[in-house]
Order: C-alpha cells, then structure tokens, then sequence
C-alpha cells in the first residue's frame, strides 16, 4: 500500500480484486489512500482472528466480500457473511475472526494520521 494519497485522477480508477486470492499472505491484501479515506481489503485464514482493540480516532465501515466471520463489539457478537456491512463507531473495543478459508472484507474510514514509532529511552516501541 501506498504511504502517499492517490493523485486525483488515480482516485476514480476502480480497484480490481479477486475476494478469493489473498495475495502474498493473510492481512491487508490492497489499500487505497486518499486525502479524505482509507480503503483496505483484508484477507484472513481460517480461525484468524483480530485480538480486541479500542480505535479513538475514526469510525470503521466493514463490509464482507467472501466468506464468514464473527466480530465482537463492546462484548456482543455479530455474525458476518458475504454482504454483512458493520459500522463500529469509535471509541468502542472490537475484535474479528475469520471462520473459513475465504474471509475477505473491505474496510473504509476517515484518513488518519499515521503510526508514527515513538522513543523511549533510546528504544522504539
């Protein structure tokens, strides 16, 4: 994926993606970046799972493109199959598993800024 927006006249090309092929492993298999979003499709084994985070920065759309899943937000399972949309506003804990071979989902939300890595005591973290 590109650290850098797509110019303007890239951002209405479409992004072509076969949901079943996950590219050279399990994760973010192709992302758009704009000045506005963040598009990511993501492409997970069987039985991955996402451990349960909390994102303070922007609300996340989910949308599945192959396969079944189950999510956790705020402690309440939800199920997904292909066309499942989930928003999970921020600020709530939520965690992914993928529960066949062929979990696939693209998620969009407001760019934000980047990770940047911090130093403590001489060491990254």
């Amino acid at each position: 994926m590109s650290n850098q927006p797509l110019e303007a006249e890239e951002q209405s090309k479409p992004l072509h993606f076969d949901a079943y092929e996950s590219g050279d492993g399990p994760g973010a298999a192709v992302g758009i970046e704009t000045e506005d979003i963040n598009l990511t499709i993501v492409a997970w084994p069987e039985h991955f799972s996402v451990p349960p985070h909390v994102n303070n920065e922007v609300d996340v759309v989910t949308i599945v493109l192959s396969g079944v899943g189950k999510a956790t937000v705020s402690g309440k399972e939800i199920d997904l199959r292909l066309g499942s949309v989930l928003v999970v506003p921020k600020g709530l804990e939520r965690s992914i598993k993928s529960l066949s071979v062929d979990f696939r989902y693209v998620t969009v939300h407001k760019r934000r800024k980047r990770l940047m890595p911090q130093i403590h005591n001489g060491r990254k973290v």
